[in-house]
């Protein structure tokens, strides 16, 4: 994603590869996001390496999804997802490099301060503290989609029935600035517990 704020995951993914690849170019499927503000760069991975669904932050502007992302044809309000090159087809998803793989399983360093438990030491932010106080704050403009899917995926994974999830989901949008309309969230929804 590439944000107002100065954020920009195309020059962070791009420094990524240039330094896990020397001179070796990025030679596989990509798109551009309706509101071309962004890519969806895609690679192949084994099934067994990813048998849980991700959503996380790779680095700052980069966003690592299995299992789910909206792919061309697919229309939005704001606009359609396009491949990059016109003559690219899912036919040209590329096999993921290992240094990726490994790069997504481990622990991303963050910036964020440390906040210290009862006994007065400091441990590390949890996954689940930033997904909860993503909640608390709402999304932004420019990451309102993948937010929502962040959260919904994380209360998937921890057991929270679905339609409690739409009731904190119609919350959360409620503090997203702005806030996606009804059938944005609800196709979202639906997405993510693969209702019909």
């Amino acid at each position: 994603d590439q944000h107002k704020d100065g954020q920009n995951g195309v020059n962070v993914f791009n420094a990524l590869w240039k330094t896990h690849n020397k001179d070796k170019p990025l030679s596989t499927y990509v798109e551009k996001t309706p509101t071309g503000a962004g890519v969806h760069i895609f690679f192949k991975v084994p099934a067994e390496v990813f048998n849980k669904p991700i959503v996380n932050e790779l680095a700052d502007g980069v966003e690592v999804k299995t299992h789910f992302t909206p792919i061309y044809p697919s229309k939005r309000r704001d606009g359609d997802y396009q491949p990059f090159n016109e003559t690219d087809t899912l036919a040209d998803v590329a096999e993921c490099p290992d240094w990726l793989i490994k790069l997504i399983h481990e622990p991303r360093k963050t910036s964020r301060a440390p906040y210290n438990n009862n006994k007065g030491g400091a441990i590390n932010r949890t996954y689940g503290a930033n997904i909860w106080e993503l909640f608390n704050n709402g999304a932004t403009e420019g990451n309102r989609n993948n937010d929502t899917n962040r959260v919904l995926h994380y209360w998937r994974k921890i057991g929270i029935e679905p339609n409690t999830c739409m009731d904190l989901l119609q919350t959360f949008n409620s503090r997203t600035s702005p806030p996606l309309d009804d059938d944005e969230l609800a196709t979202i929804w639906k997405s993510v517990f693969k209702m019909n």
